[in-house]
């Protein structure tokens, strides 16, 4: 896949979290084509965009911000604010990035507190079920890239 692109963090809120995965990565390729950004797409006889998607969160758990990274023609700059007006209030992006991420953790805040997860490597239900908690009773606030340390927290960004 191309190294130029956009991480855009979309929200998974309200009713979008009860959306199946294969549903929300569709309706953020809709938005995606409505905003008209140079996009790549697929070969073949059916073309789709090309996207690296997070991994699938259990249905019926928020999200604050799921990373898309969206591989594009060209370099350009655009910000969350310019793109809401293409996508739902439930799917609407809150932050973009110039940049492919890293590796990260998860971070989600549950009522027994937060939990951190590498999501290809661990299921979310399962820890939620060793806890007793229900998959609306999570929310996933943020990152933690595994390199650095560094984290995004998507709290400020949420409405």
């Amino acid at each position: 896949m191309a190294h130029i692109g956009l991480t855009i963090f979309f929200r998974k809120v309200g009713v979008s979290a009860w959306l199946s995965y294969k549903d929300y990565v569709r309706h953020i390729s809709y938005g995606l084509i409505r905003a008209n950004l140079p996009v790549l797409y697929t070969e073949g006889f059916q073309e789709r965009i090309l996207l690296e998607a997070p991994s699938a969160l259990p249905l019926g758990v928020s999200s604050l911000g799921e990373p898309f990274f969206i591989p594009m023609k060209e370099h350009m700059n655009v910000t969350a604010q310019e793109l809401k007006a293409f996508f739902s209030s439930d799917e609407a992006p809150v932050l973009v990035l110039d940049h492919k991420l890293d590796p990260y953790f998860s971070v989600f805040e549950t009522p027994q507190g937060v939990i951190k997860l590498q999501l290809e490597k661990h299921g979310l239900k399962k820890a939620l079920d060793e806890q007793q908690l229900k998959p609306w009773e999570a929310v996933k606030v943020g990152i933690e890239i595994i390199s650095s340390g560094q984290t995004i927290d998507l709290r400020p960004f949420a409405d």
